[in-house]
Formats: structure tokens, C-alpha cells, sequence
């Protein structure tokens, strides 16, 4: 399996592509986020308010995967429209500070990103409709679903995650990896797991393992906490703005499951 830190190697170069032909469905799948986060998204608004809309550095570019006669389509297309006359696409790694330097694809079927959901959507509601593009690096459809998980785990690294989402990202890895059933091997589960533990520190670490122990065991001596947490786990909205792991170890030592439950997601109802 390819080492996470060569995965961008296997670009097939960059490329400007509209709004309007990227998709997320794959994205969606993975991340089981079904809209964008609107606070991040306005963050990204300010930025682009106060410092520009910088597509053309590397780290700006989103990824997509493309499919080979999809591609072959669309440099067909670019260059009967006298947009590109290069036989290889851009490097990812070039250095090209103008639209002009990236051939402009267009993908009827659709294009499907694995990261950047936040920046169309900040570029969407900034940008005005002739500036709607952005530059794509782009890879093969038929990589495997370990490779796109990774892509899409390699980019969420990169956010500022609330605890709920470690935590709804942890037991999911957790539970695809003791049950078999999972797309991937179960060791590739257990590898994204570990990824996800590590964005914590120590202390939060036991106090999240403190409720696996006694809630989600098998001896689990708080069930109910247990049921909550999962069913929670299952909306995603609110399990990502809701859950405090910093606050788990008093909520446990209370011993009484159903102040516990709310208290341990502000309040939230779980029920």
C-alpha cells in the first residue's frame, strides 16, 4: 500500500475545472458529511475578502479522480476549443501563477472530488459567475477504495476537527475493523483509527478510552451511555458540534447515565 505521504505522486497533473462539474459523492461517503461546514466556510470568505483567492499554490488545489475516457473527452474538447495544445497535462508541482498555464476541461459526467467541499462552496457564494473554476489535480478512477480513503483522510488531516468528529471517526474505523464487513482490510481500518487517535492529546486519549472501557465493552457496566454515544455517532451534525471529550471523565464519574447522556453533548437530546 502506497505510504500516505507519496499519495500526491500519483497525480496525473492539474487542471482548471467550473463549479459546476465537480461532484462529491464518494467525498460524502467517506467523510458521511452531507453539506459543508458553514463556519469554515465563512472563514474562507474572509480570506479570500482580505487576501485574494489564491488557487494556483499547490496546497490550494483540490483533488478529484477522473475517469480515462472522460479524460480523453475533455482534452479532445480543450483543444478542438483551442484551449490546450500540450500533449501532458501540468505538473502538480509546477509553478503556474495564471488560469493560462492549466488546460480548461470540461467533464459532462461529472468530476469527483475527495477534498476541497469548503472552498467551492466559500468560491460559490464569493466569486462572481465568470470566476467560478479552480484548479484540480486529478487522479485515476480505478485506484482502489484504500487509496481514495487515504486522499480524502490525508486532506481532513489537514482541518481543525471538532472532538465530536474524532471521536464518530475513531469508532467507526473501530467497528469496520472487528466486523469484516468493510470494503477495506481490516488492518487499513486500524491504521485510519490510529491516525485519528493521534490528533488528540494524552489526556484526552484516556478520557475518551475511559468511555470505551466502561461504555462500550462488552462488560459495559454504563449501556445506556453506550447506546447514546452510538446513536449519536449516526447524526452526524450533531455528533461533530455536540460531543466534549475534554468533559467525559466527570461525566462518567457521575454514575448516572441519563444526566450523563446530556450532559456530555451540551445538552443535546439523543433520544
Amino acid at each position: 500500500m502506497q505510504a500516505v505521504g507519496d499519495l500526491r505522486t500519483a497525480s496525473k497533473g492539474a487542471v482548471v475545472v467550473r463549479f459546476e462539474y465537480l461532484q462529491w459523492n464518494i467525498y460524502q461517503k467517506i467523510t458521511k458529511k452531507k453539506e459543508p461546514n458553514a463556519k469554515n466556510v465563512e472563514r474562507l470568505k474572509s480570506i479570500f475578502q482580505k487576501s485574494g483567492c489564491d488557487r494556483f499554490t499547490k496546497d490550494h488545489h483540490i483533488i478529484a479522480i477522473f475517469d480515462h475516457q472522460d479524460i480523453e473527452f475533455a482534452l479532445k474538447d480543450a483543444r478542438e476549443r483551442t484551449k490546450w495544445d500540450g500533449k501532458d497535462l501540468p505538473s502538480i508541482d509546477a509553478v503556474r501563477n495564471s488560469r493560462d498555464g492549466y488546460p480548461e476541461l470540461r467533464f459532462p459526467n461529472g468530476l469527483e472530488c475527495l477534498q476541497g467541499r469548503d472552498r467551492i462552496q466559500a468560491g460559490k457564494e464569493w466569486l462572481t459567475a465568470i470566476d467560478k473554476w479552480w484548479v484540480v489535480d486529478l487522479y485515476p478512477s480505478d485506484s482502489n477504495l484504500i487509496f481514495k480513503t487515504l486522499l480524502v483522510e490525508q486532506y481532513l488531516n489537514e482541518e481543525k476537527t471538532s472532538d465530536g468528529e474524532i471521536y464518530r471517526r475513531i469508532r467507526e474505523y473501530d467497528i469496520l475493523s472487528g466486523s469484516g464487513g468493510g470494503e477495506i482490510p481490516s488492518t487499513t481500518y486500524k491504521i485510519l483509527e490510529r491516525g485519528w487517535w493521534s490528533r488528540l492529546p494524552v489526556s484526552r486519549q484516556q478520557k475518551l478510552k475511559s468511555l470505551f472501557t466502561l461504555g462500550i465493552s462488552k462488560d459495559a457496566s454504563h449501556p445506556n451511555i453506550a447506546a447514546a454515544f452510538d446513536n449519536l455517532r449516526k447524526i452526524t451534525g450533531l455528533c461533530d458540534a455536540g460531543m466534549m471529550i475534554s468533559t467525559l471523565h466527570k461525566v462518567l464519574a457521575t454514575h448516572c447515565d441519563e444526566v450523563s447522556i446530556r450532559g456530555s453533548t451540551r445538552d443535546l437530546s439523543l433520544t
